[in-house]
């Protein structure tokens, strides 16, 4: 694996950038992917490109407006994308189709030549007489998607269409701006290039090898793709961009702290386009927490990693001793939940863990709230949930993905424990937690899931009562252990069908359980006005659950808290009424360390 960082090729530096570009980045996804948008754009920026929105330009002149809106494309659009199921790839791929399209009715420029500063050397290029008037407009492919299909992105069609111009994975977004000015320079000369006969590495359409075959042996870094994975760069010196007024920033942020994943689950991609796990130093992370919070105003942190708890920072050790060493495989329950194992032994630093970080985020002050997903299950040992429980402002909704009910499906899917040993954390998560609540992920339709093992899950939905739900049905990945090892041989009408099943048992037993809300005074954190109705504030409390209530006068203000007690509950949202203003100090003072009360 490459272990700088996925610069390879020779990244351009900020100093070298002379004219401003206009770039546009679409995320798709999960947090994580927001979160490397906002270092796509600090990266960029620094080589001195302009942000844009082109959605934005787009709902200006009229979305049917086609020759209007395409006059105003950005010269670079990056897409962000996710590989998690086949739906999100076809998703992008319907969009990426859009854009080429739009791309080709780009009326050609006023003058048949344009200045291309790369550097210091200006170069002046014809425009070329194709179909496609502006070949200048770049479109790229980042992220998993990237990572995951790589070259067979940049392949012609039969139409001599390509999806995009440059591919970037996940570990390589220091080198978007070489793949950016490649790209440029390669649309611009191909003619030339062809005539001396110079081998242009995008323009690879020989259909006479599989596609696995050639990803196979495709180089990782070229003039316009850069999908190595690395085992070290986290980022950590980039302080991501978010962009707009500081007012009008949202009040959460995300602060990533750990990349790549190292469980290999049956079914998940991701080891395969994220890389080994791997956390950024704690000093990094706290400073750009801080700055969140006193220069952007920002009163929720949420901590984002692959396996966000399976963090640890080892540059934290001063020297090798006996309280600082790795974890071998005989002391793997010094990390894991109690009966959870995984496929490879754990490198802890025990000195600072998950736990130690949490603690040390949440001091920043009282009134920062501080969320963390995405988890895995066997990485909540007691020392994490003591934390949890001691800290007021550590959220109490824990995310805690089963994936299935069923103890022979959670074996097939290489999970690390068995339902029984679930539950036993579930209940040692509310023994030391009183205030805890829950949310999961499920799959519906592996590999050989018959129908007792459905009812498993249904049943684990009815015993656990969990707050928030994110149901999918199976898709079969590439390069997953399932893919090779097991069969897909669940029907896709079966597998909707117990999806269907497991929405509705989720949103029955939420229903009910959402009744115990009601009466309950809960601190809310003031997201801003309700899209609805303006004389109305919309924010979260701890749970996760938002809350909705009357705000004339405006008295409760976006990013300050508010004490409101819930007369109306439903599975997602509560219905209250405005107590008082309040500051989350004095709420959890006055209860106790608790983010509610009757």
């Amino acid at each position: 694996m490459h272990r700088g960082g996925g610069g390879g090729g020779g990244a351009l530096k900020p100093r070298q950038r002379r004219k401003r570009r206009t770039v546009h980045v679409e995320t798709y996804g999960c947090q994580m992917n927001v979160s490397d948008s906002e270092v796509v754009a600090s990266v960029l920026t620094a080589h001195g490109y302009e942000l844009v929105d082109f959605t934005t330009q787009r709902a200006a002149f009229g979305e049917n407006n086609a020759t209007t809106t395409t006059t105003n494309m950005p010269e670079v659009i990056l897409v962000n994308t996710c590989a998690i199921r086949d739906k999100a790839e076809e998703r992008v791929k319907t969009r990426l189709r859009q854009f080429r399209s739009m791309k080709s009715q780009v009326p050609p420029p006023h003058d048949s030549s344009s200045s291309l500063v790369v550097g210091a050397t200006t170069t002046t290029t014809k425009s070329a007489n194709n179909t496609n008037a502006n070949a200048t407009v770049i479109i790229g492919v980042l992220g998993c998607m990237g990572e995951r299909i790589k070259g067979e992105l940049l392949k012609k069609d039969a139409k001599g269409a390509r999806l995009a111009d440059i591919v970037a994975g996940p570990d390589s977004y220091r080198d978007l701006p070489r793949l950016i000015e490649n790209a440029i320079l390669s649309n611009s000369s191909s003619s030339r290039k062809e005539k001396k006969g110079e081998r242009i590495i995008r323009d690879d359409t020989d259909g006479n090898t599989s596609p696995s075959s050639r990803k196979r042996f495709e180089p990782k870094i070229t003039e316009t793709m850069n999908v190595e994975l690395s085992t070290t760069e986290t980022y950590s010196e980039i302080f991501p961009m978010r962009r707009g007024r500081v007012e009008d920033m949202s009040t959460s942020a995300f602060v990533t702290i750990q990349r790549g994943c190292d469980n290999m689950c049956a079914f998940c991609i991701v080891p395969f386009t994220r890389g080994r796990e791997r956390s950024r130093d704690s000093a990094s992370i706290v400073e750009e927490a801080k700055k969140r919070f006193y220069e952007e105003n920002a009163r929720e942190i949420v901590l984002l990693g692959q396996n966000v708890n399976s963090y640890s920072d080892k540059t934290c050790s001063a020297e090798e001793s006996p309280s600082s060493t790795t974890i071998t495989a005989a002391k793997t329950n010094a990390v894991y939940a109690e009966g959870f194992k995984s496929v490879y032994v754990p490198i802890r630093n025990q000195d600072y863990d998950f736990a130690k970080l949490l603690k040390d985020v949440c001091a920043i002050s009282p009134e920062l709230r501080v969320r963390f997903t995405s988890p895995h299950p066997k990485d909540f040992p007691d020392n994490l949930l003591q934390t949890i429980a001691k800290t007021p402002n550590a959220s109490k909704l824990l995310h805690m993905p089963a994936q299935s009910g069923s103890t022979s499906v959670l074996e097939r899917m290489n999970r690390g424990y068995s339902r029984e040993a679930y539950l036993n954390l579930i209940d040692k998560a509310k023994a030391i937690i009183p205030d805890v609540a829950f949310s999961s992920d499920f799959i519906s339709g592996f590999c050989g899931e018959t129908e007792e093992e459905h009812e498993d899950t249904i049943s684990l939905l009815k015993q656990v009562q969990y707050e928030q739900a994110f149901t999918f049905a199976y898709s079969l990945r590439e390069k997953t252990a399932a893919s090779k090892k097991l069969t897909d041989d669940v029907p896709e009408e079966t597998k909707q069908r117990r999806l269907a099943e497991v929405i509705e048992t989720f949103r029955e037993v939420a229903k009910e359980k959402a009744k115990g809300e009601i009466g309950k005074t809960h601190l809310v954190l003031v997201e801003g006005v309700s899209k609805r109705d303006d004389t109305k504030a919309t924010g979260r409390a701890d749970n996760g659950k938002r809350v909705v209530f009357m705000n004339e006068d405006e008295k409760s203000k976006k990013g300050e808290y508010a004490e409101v007690r819930i007369r109306e509950a439903g599975v997602n949202t509560l219905i209250g009424d405005f107590v008082k203003k309040t500051t989350a100090k004095a709420f959890y003072e006055a209860n106790g360390g608790r983010a509610w009360y009757f």
